[in-house]
């Protein structure tokens, strides 16, 4: 017989793995120039049966194709039928943007059982003009713990 055990952190809720979030039917004349943004849209990413002996803090990278005029926000929408002129943009709980693709600049103090790491989501113009279209954006995240 052969075989390992893994001490984790932390699992990922189920609810949490594959989320959809609705950001909404949004007017692409509310962009006021470059870097506006619309409204938050919250979203949470639960953990559970988090052990404290294994580690007390979590950060989370969020992985995904970026602008090509502003790699802090995710690329939106595909083909013709792709809004342009605007990105995905994520922030952590106090409202600091997360860039795609980097190591966390936030940790998360990790509490036994289950745990709720909180995000937000906007629009963010990356350029003058901003037309409309499919909008989707994809991301992928992966917990690092400390």
């Amino acid at each position: 017989f052969r075989g390992a055990l893994t001490a984790e952190a932390c699992t990922v809720s189920t609810d949490s793995r594959n989320q959809t979030i609705n950001m909404g039917q949004l007017s692409s004349n509310q962009f006021s120039g470059v870097g506006s943004q619309t409204s938050p849209v919250g979203f949470r990413i639960y953990l559970t049966e988090c052990s404290t002996a294994v580690s007390d803090q979590v950060g989370v990278v969020f992985y995904g194709v970026t602008d090509g005029k502003d790699p802090q926000v995710l690329k939106v929408g595909m083909g013709t039928s792709a809004a342009t002129g605007v990105g995905l943009a994520l922030f952590d709980e106090q409202g600091q943007i997360i860039v795609p693709n980097t190591q966390p600049r936030m940790w998360n103090r990790l509490h036994e059982g289950d745990n709720s790491l909180r995000f937000h989501a906007r629009y963010k113009a990356t350029s003058r003009q901003v037309t409309g279209g499919n909008a989707d954006a994809f991301t992928w995240f992966a917990l690092i713990y400390q």
